[in-house]
């Protein structure tokens, strides 16, 4: 899975540092970060690119 960085400096200080490990150590992984929070907007995005990646 491709590492995919929209919104770095929006994330916490943590998870900023967590996505920069799995950069550093060649960990592959999705990264995104968007303006939306836990409404229902986001879970609906989210989870249509869950199963893309899920069910390819």
């Amino acid at each position: 899975m491709p590492a995919r960085s929209n919104a770095t400096a929006k994330a916490t200080p943590a998870l900023a540092h967590f996505q920069t490990y799995l950069k550093q150590n060649s960990v592959p992984h999705t990264w995104n970060v968007d303006d939306n929070g836990h409404d229902s907007t986001s879970w609906r995005n989210n989870l249509y690119h869950f199963a893309q990646y899920l069910f390819r």
